[in-house]
């Protein structure tokens, strides 16, 4: 959506893309990129997490056969 607006932007009129307004989307870019790789490690932790008390809690349990 941010390379939509610049590109849609540029096309109607290049004045408006002013350095500001280019450094403001890159600073949303950037950080949109942090909260995506902290979600990501925080969904890979909570994974591993989970797995770890799923093969603890069968380790405990009987085997039936």
């Amino acid at each position: 959506m941010i390379i939509r607006y610049l590109t849609n932007t540029a096309i109607e009129n290049a004045a408006l893309l002013s350095v500001k307004i280019v450094a403001e989307l890159a600073l949303l870019y950037f950080l949109l990129c942090v909260v995506d790789t902290l979600a990501a490690f925080y969904m890979a932790y909570q994974g591993h997490v989970m797995g770890t008390h799923i093969e603890t809690d069968c380790g405990a349990m009987p085997i039936i056969i």
